[in-house]
């Protein structure tokens, strides 16, 4: 507000600014941000807490260099399944190398994982098991992706369930 009186005068000028709609804005824009920082902390606590392997990786224009593609999020699980928190593990050799040689439906690993990896380019989604050796006797999981479009970015998320108790 500004108040001003003009000299040789007895007229008063006031401005008034009225700022609601600024403070109306402000309110529902921090009501929005906190809203979203639930979201984010519920979805962090769902992936992070889950019994399955997730994780999602971003892939890069030419997603067949493995250079160009990011892992944007891996739980803990997956970091336990592949025995690694980094690693990408998307391309046929990577994974066929973590696997038994051939799989329980007697296929060899690397061709059918490359089959997979086909199916997936193709259909945007592809489901299938894989046995991955351990120590202890092997481990079997159910392993499904799915390619999505995140704001102009492929994306694959993967779900990995350990599936060897029901085997």
């Amino acid at each position: 507000n500004i108040i001003r009186t003009m000299p040789d005068s007895k007229k008063v000028f006031v401005i008034v600014h009225d700022k609601t709609e600024a403070l109306v804005a402000n309110n529902k824009l921090k009501r929005i941000n906190s809203e979203i920082e639930e979201q984010n902390a519920i979805y962090e606590a769902l992936i992070a807490n889950s019994s399955d392997g997730i994780d999602i990786i971003h892939l890069g224009e030419n997603s067949s260099t493995t250079a160009e593609n990011k892992l944007v999020v891996r739980n803990d699980k997956m970091t336990e399944i592949f025995n690694d928190a980094k690693k990408l593990y998307i391309d046929a050799e990577k994974i066929a190398e973590k696997c038994h040689e051939t799989q329980t439906n007697g296929e060899a690993t690397l061709g059918f994982i490359q089959k997979k990896i086909k199916e997936l380019k193709q259909n945007k989604s592809a489901k299938f098991n894989l046995t991955i050796p351990r120590k202890d006797g092997p481990l079997i999981v159910s392993a499904s992706n799915k390619l999505i479009d995140v704001k102009g970015k492929t994306m694959i998320i993967r779900n990995f369930q350990d599936i060897t108790e029901q085997q």
